[in-house]
């Protein structure tokens, strides 16, 4: 068995914390989706639906957070999986974006911003990024337990795994 070692870096800021968290998200998404275009007719909707809500969650907080997306008018939409795809890159390369601009100091303060039914809200930006980087390995969880037994073999997104891959 092979050991890794990360080395502990004590001067690492938010912003390089966040951007490997959704460097794993996009890298993870990416696995998912090889996953699902190999299953082809097989793909459960059930599957794909919490892909596309995973992807239109990041959208909406882009929305939120930047002027450079629409919010959408809802979290459950009903995108092929080309499409989810497709939709998916945009919304990582403007998320990386917003990470790599956003001053140090920023994540540390309050974001005030309206429910999708208009409450209004505040949050840490940094609890922000948190959140997205957790929702996405929930559901990418759950689709794991509806592919695996479909898959030759399990379907592996965790971030461990991910370090191991890049290291």
């Amino acid at each position: 068995m092979t050991e890794h070692h990360a080395a502990l870096d004590i001067t690492a800021t938010f912003r390089a914390y966040f951007s490997r968290i959704f460097e794993h998200d996009r890298w993870a998404n990416g696995v998912v989706f090889d996953s699902m275009t190999n299953l082809g007719e097989a793909l459960p909707q059930k599957s794909l639906d919490r892909l596309s809500h995973l992807i239109i969650c990041q959208q909406l907080w882009l929305s939120r957070l930047t002027d450079n997306f629409e919010k959408p008018d809802t979290l459950f939409p009903k995108w092929p999986l080309d499409e989810t795809k497709q939709n998916a890159k945009p919304i990582f390369a403007g998320m990386k974006r917003f990470i790599e601009e956003l001053p140090e100091d920023d994540f540390h303060l309050p974001f005030a911003f309206s429910t999708m039914d208009g409450q209004p809200y505040t949050l840490l930006r940094r609890d922000i990024f948190t959140q997205l980087g957790q929702h996405g390995a929930y559901h990418r969880g759950q689709i794991a337990m509806e592919l695996n037994p479909l898959l030759d073999e399990c379907l592996t997104t965790d971030y461990v795994y991910y370090t191991w891959m890049k290291a």
